[in-house]
């Protein structure tokens, strides 16, 4: 009896309990969950040591630098900075194989490299080559351009390098330790852009003496843009112009480049027009064709009044001009060997006085041969640049 009485209220405690579980929700206490902290990573910055010519290029330096990370492009992006690539340099590819490197390159290397004398060559190469190989603990590298071996005029670089031991004095001999300290820079671009103005012209960077960096730029400006000539297109009812340059020669004492206009004038007829500049870093001024030594310009007039020059494609205009026409042209002047000579202290714009438009222009090529600017009147009109094959220093 008393079992049963048991068995009873437990099952009604049951069926009380079942009825409150169908009848009230149940509480449910959300989890807490403990507080974190949000980790920042901690950027670790690599030390590198670049590598790249002395003032004097007649050697190596080195200075030592941080990267964000170690990286191929990062370290092509520093070399840059201290012109041992150019800016439009890029990194097609990287493989490290252990104390192996291969490093592939755009062209604009090669490009940059030609334009570079057998020192400044080896210079930039060095430099390149060096930072590389420190960077990475690695024992050689090959360098190579678009997939394919890098040339120059002077030499193919078809095997890895290694090391290179240069010591101040071993390259650029004829330099002198005592002269004038040359100027330090880097290259950039200046521009203006509009519906009909597509102009680009080279701007000197980062220079201590400031107020030399502003009047070479502003004279550069003005000659690319046409202010030098004391006029503006807008007079002369143009429909469009495009002006464009190369870098036809650079080390550490001395630059040159050709700048090249083509503006189309109302009624479609196109003119077309180049210029070549050169700038001394050594003796910070630019240079004229009457500034070097008698010996040189002696040489250069030869050259023309003996119609020994070779005609180079470098402004990319007077390619199309026929070979007749450019001699006819050179036999009208009828100009002897002192006649030229006579005429050079008008060639070459002077920056301090654009008043007077230079009968031509020179510039200094890759190859450290004069190169001489001309304008041939034709119908069309044609600009023709001459190699000259005078080497200078």
């Amino acid at each position: 009896m008393k079992r049963k009485s048991l068995c009873l209220m437990l099952g009604l405690v049951a069926v009380l309990a079942v009825g409150c579980a169908n009848t009230e929700e149940a509480v449910v206490t959300p989890e807490v969950q403990p507080e974190t902290e949000e980790v920042v990573a901690e950027v670790v910055e690599v030390p590198i040591k670049l590598y790249f010519s002395n003032v004097s290029a007649n050697g190596l330096t080195e200075k030592e630098i941080s990267l964000p990370e170690l990286t191929a492009d990062n370290i092509i992006d520093a070399l840059a900075g201290v012109n041992v690539v150019s800016y439009d340099t890029k990194v097609k590819s990287f493989v490290q194989d252990g104390p192996h490197l291969v490093l592939d390159l755009s062209k604009d290397f090669e490009h940059y490299l030609g334009m570079m004398g057998t020192e400044g060559e080896y210079l930039v190469l060095g430099g390149l080559v060096n930072t590389f190989l420190d960077a990475y603990e690695a024992e050689d590298i090959l360098v190579t351009v678009e997939g394919k071996t890098l040339e120059t005029g002077h030499a193919s670089y078809e095997s890895a390098m290694t090391y290179f031991e240069i010591e101040e004095g071993e390259v650029g001999e004829h330099h002198d330790p005592e002269s004038t300290v040359a100027v330090s820079y880097r290259l950039g671009e200046g521009s203006v852009t509009n519906d009909h103005d597509q102009i680009y012209y080279p701007q000197f960077m980062d220079m201590e003496d400031t107020a030399l960096q502003d009047t070479w730029n502003k004279a550069i400006e003005d000659i690319a843009t046409g202010a030098a000539e004391g006029s503006t297109f807008e007079e002369i009812g143009y429909e469009s112009c495009k002006v464009d340059y190369i870098i036809a020669s650079i080390s550490t004492d001395r630059v040159s480049f050709l700048l090249k206009r083509e503006v189309l004038v109302s009624g479609g007829h196109l003119t077309n027009d180049a210029c070549g500049l050169t700038f001394d870093l050594v003796q910070r001024k630019v240079v004229r064709l009457s500034d070097y030594d008698e010996e040189t310009l002696s040489e250069v007039a030869d050259v023309l009044a003996n119609g020994t020059y070779k005609v180079s494609n470098d402004a990319g205009m007077g390619s199309s001009l026929e070979p007749e026409i450019l001699d006819e042209y050179m036999t009208s002047l009828e100009c002897s060997a002192d006649d030229y000579r006579e005429s050079f202290a008008s060639y070459d714009y002077d920056i301090e006085d654009f008043s007077v438009i230079p009968e031509a222009t020179s510039y200094v090529s890759a190859n450290n041969t004069l190169m001489i600017v001309m304008d041939v009147p034709t119908p069309m009109g044609s600009i023709v640049v001459l190699d000259t094959g005078v080497e200078v220093k």
